[in-house]
């Protein structure tokens, strides 16, 4: 009884509303993993004849790319910040290799203007509740994180 009880519940956990937001409908039978498909998007490699987008297309983009989600679930609510990061990424740099690497290692909360203040050395950085232990290890995985990213070649 307590082993149903116990599959029941990580049922419930893992197919509950959180988890339950769908991807853009474009991805339907297109074979690929949303990953891939978000990086096609926002570099313009699977439209744009493989050119880099605008600023103007990398924000219609993301206002596709964001519409389906739902920011008042957990699971939308991680999907929207890390999309605006990436979308920032490709807006400043224009990097594919390079944002995607820093959407996969970062900290999910942790938006692109927070990424540019620690490693540009701001001093002021306001991150609400944290301590200031929690700021320096903050600190510590960003820098990490952009010493491998500027290497990544493929």
């Amino acid at each position: 009884m307590k082993r149903i009880l116990l599959i029941a519940l990580l049922c419930l956990t893992f197919h509950g509303p959180a988890f339950s937001a769908e991807k853009p409908e474009t991805l339907e039978g297109l074979g690929v993993p949303y990953d891939d498909y978000l990086w096609d998007m926002l570099s313009g490699t699977s439209t744009n004849n493989k050119l880099p987008l605008s600023l103007e297309q990398l924000s219609k983009v993301h206002k596709k790319l964001a519409a389906p989600l739902n920011p008042k679930t957990i699971y939308g609510a991680m999907e929207t910040s890390t999309l605006s990061r990436d979308v920032t990424c490709m807006k400043a740099t224009g990097n594919r290799l390079f944002c995607r690497c820093l959407g996969k290692k970062l900290p999910v909360r942790l938006a692109f203007r927070d990424y540019v203040a620690i490693v540009t050395g701001e001093r002021n950085l306001n991150f609400g509740s944290l301590t200031a232990t929690e700021i320096r290890k903050l600190i510590e995985i960003v820098t990490g994180v952009r010493e491998k990213c500027v290497t990544v070649q493929n």
